[in-house]
């Protein structure tokens, strides 16, 4: 049929593609956090009428660190206890007209990295914070220079990241 040479098609060119459905219609819902990735399929029997029925697909899931999907059924209790991270950022105020503010929580000394990038992924700037102590710490950074846009704030210490997205506007 068509709709089965179509995927083939796609899923040909694009090898890191999984999955490839052309037939049924429907959504993705993620759900993402700092430890996994989960995502389940909702299908709808008609997208041009108030009437229809759903179904749902299980849940794939990844789990930090791996680069593969399995039903979640399949996880075993000690893939699904989070792995405590000894790094926190939380940014204020968000969205932001110029200067962030960033509180940082760190469970041990540690040296400490400050990067952000735009919407593309890119790189704008990296600094180092230097060494703090286990405990709470707060810095400003000025974003006087970037214009308006959504960025991800990235920190790390070693062995630990802590990410979040900061909204600047004019």
């Amino acid at each position: 049929s068509p709709v089965n040479v179509g995927a083939s098609i796609i899923s040909a060119a694009n090898p890191h593609m999984k999955y490839v459905d052309l037939a049924q219609k429907g959504y993705v819902i993620l759900d993402v956090d700092q430890q996994r990735t989960k995502g389940h399929w909702v299908y709808v029997s008609s997208v041009s009428s108030a009437e229809y029925t759903v179904s749902e697909t299980d849940a794939l899931i990844t789990i930090s660190g791996q680069n593969f999907l399995r039903p979640e059924s399949a996880l075993s209790t000690s893939d699904l206890n989070p792995i405590p991270s000894s790094l926190s950022l939380q940014l204020y105020p968000n969205p932001t007209d110029g200067v962030i503010n960033l509180k940082i929580g760190t469970a041990k000394d540690a040296m400490l990295f400050f990067e952000l990038y735009d919407v593309m992924g890119r790189q704008l700037t990296s600094s180092v914070l230097g060494t703090k102590g286990a405990g709470e710490h707060r810095t400003s950074i000025d974003m006087a220079t970037y214009p308006a846009g959504l960025y991800m704030v990235r920190l790390l210490n070693g062995d630990s990241e802590a990410t979040s997205a900061l909204f600047f506007r004019d």
